[in-house]
């Protein structure tokens, strides 16, 4: 059972999503399904990912940021935010190549991001979870050739997992 979890808010149009403690693959169909209808219902303005409290972030997870920041680009013309006073995973975004594609704010921790909004990751569907999964890694993957090569076994692996109707987690 992951230990983190995911505060949700909203202003004007421009949600938040804060990342609290170590983020794991099981809560990204959770946010993902409440992103969606914020996509779908148009109102998507903006959004932050506020990462001053994560203590850990799956490459799942990374990979949902960036399919929301592709997908606000693309529908919107909006970007996507990263909020991060951690070295670590700072660098880890630099070493993905997020700063190429989305704004990333270096901040000293403040005020937390106005997210109240606890996400529940709630009963997991295996073949949902699977897709979100293989998505995600799709999306790091298309960010650059270093990704390409890093995630092309896991996708790979995520794909006959889909194709044969197993639980990609185990």
């Amino acid at each position: 059972m992951p230990s983190g979890r995911v505060l949700h808010g909203a202003h004007e149009g421009v949600h938040v999503l804060r990342f609290v403690g170590e983020i794991r693959y099981p809560l990204a169909p959770a946010v993902t399904k409440l992103m969606s209808t914020f996509f779908e219902e148009g109102e998507l303005v903006g959004l932050v990912a506020d990462l001053c409290e994560t203590t850990s972030i799956d490459s799942t997870n990374l990979g949902m940021l960036a399919r929301f920041g592709n997908r606000l680009a693309r529908q919107r013309g909006g970007r996507l935010t990263l909020v991060c006073d951690r070295a670590e995973l700072l660098e880890l975004l630099e070493s993905m190549g997020f700063r190429d594609f989305f704004e990333i704010v270096e901040t000293k921790r403040g005020e937390p991001a106005l997210a109240d909004e606890h996400v529940e990751a709630g009963a997991i569907d295996p073949a949902e979870l699977g897709r979100v999964m293989l998505a995600a890694h799709r999306t790091l993957m298309e960010m650059s050739e270093e990704n390409r090569e890093t995630f092309r076994e896991v996708v790979a692996s995520l794909e006959r997992d889909l194709q044969m109707g197993s639980d990609p987690d185990t």
